[in-house]
């Protein structure tokens, strides 16, 4: 199935958004398996960096990376 088609044919998967909120609200330990695209995407959110930078982010294979909201 191609991007274009997934958008089309399933539009709330499509959208990271939803998914974004969802994991803002996790007060526990959340594990996410995703494609490298979408982790690159998630991680710019929660590292606050720039939409420029999303396709230069290098997400390591076999790698765990623990993110953790409010933290400083």
């Amino acid at each position: 199935m191609m991007y274009e088609e997934i958008k089309k044919d399933m539009p709330e998967e499509y959208e990271l958004e939803p998914v974004i909120i969802k994991l803002e609200r996790q007060r526990a330990p959340v594990i996410v398996v995703c494609h490298e695209a979408v982790l690159r995407a998630s991680y710019a959110y929660f590292a606050h960096r720039p939409l420029k930078e999303i396709p230069h982010i290098e997400i390591p294979l076999h790698t765990i990376i623990e993110i953790q909201i409010g933290a400083t």
